[in-house]
């Protein structure tokens, strides 16, 4: 019984270091396949990197009306698996965390904000924005939310574990800084929608800070993965 739950385990933690390399490669795909368009430009060709969101990956039709289902089946996919393997990730982690009660109940909380901006992320791969804009940008909201208080929590879980490498609560407090700043970016930074100066500003810092975290997410499961792997060995 011990050694399926450790297979479990590994497997999730495997799971997550892929979902994050297959969200990387995967939408670097699509924006290849895009065929073009923009919030303020109908006649770009093509994916503009500094123009278009990466939610544009996954509208049904691009902004001109040309059909984007191979791009939206893309990203609907590797948002689905990063956000399952983001509930999945900070369900099992928890259990590191045992050793002292304080962190122990900590990581409930951890745990729990880490499902909910797992189920974010999902939710913005099912809420396409030309269909259903406004669900869409709340799941943005709520994911990005989330995910800051999670990481932050499992931050102050890291530092208060003894044998737990500090190197990787190093690596989430300068994510943890930059994600706060770019959730400062999302509610009170320039609107996207008005200028093209404000467009790129936010196009930017969204593919800036959505990369940092995925990597992030797959080097804290790698380094969790080593210490499960000590604790029960």
């Amino acid at each position: 019984m011990q050694s399926k739950r450790l297979l479990t385990e590994e497997a999730v933690y495997n799971m997550t270091i892929f979902s994050g390399i297959q969200y990387v490669v995967l939408t670097i795909i699509a924006m290849f396949l895009y065929s073009g368009s923009t919030h303020r430009n109908m006649d770009t060709v093509g994916y503009v990197f500094t123009e278009n969101f990466l939610s544009d990956l996954g509208r049904i039709n691009t902004f001109d009306g040309t059909s984007n289902l191979v791009c939206a089946g893309i990203y609907f996919w590797v948002l689905l698996c990063v956000g399952a393997s983001a509930i999945l990730f900070f369900t099992i982690l928890r259990y590191i965390f045992r050793k002292k009660s304080w962190t122990k109940y900590l990581s409930y909380l951890m745990a729990m904000t880490g499902i909910f901006a797992g189920v974010g992320l999902v939710g913005i791969g099912c809420a396409p924005a030309d269909l259903i804009h406004d669900i869409h940008i709340f799941f943005v909201y709520w994911s990005f939310v989330f995910l800051l208080l999670s990481l932050l929590l499992l931050m102050i879980c890291i530092y208060g574990t003894p044998g737990y490498p500090k190197v990787y609560g190093h690596l989430l407090l300068l994510t943890n800084l930059i994600l706060a700043g770019y959730v400062g970016l999302l509610f009170y930074g320039p609107n996207p929608y008005t200028s093209d100066d404000g467009l790129m500003i936010q196009v930017v810092g969204q593919k800036i800070i959505v990369y940092l975290l995925i990597i992030s997410l797959a080097i804290q499961a790698i380094g969790a993965k080593k210490v499960w792997k000590g604790m029960t060995a």
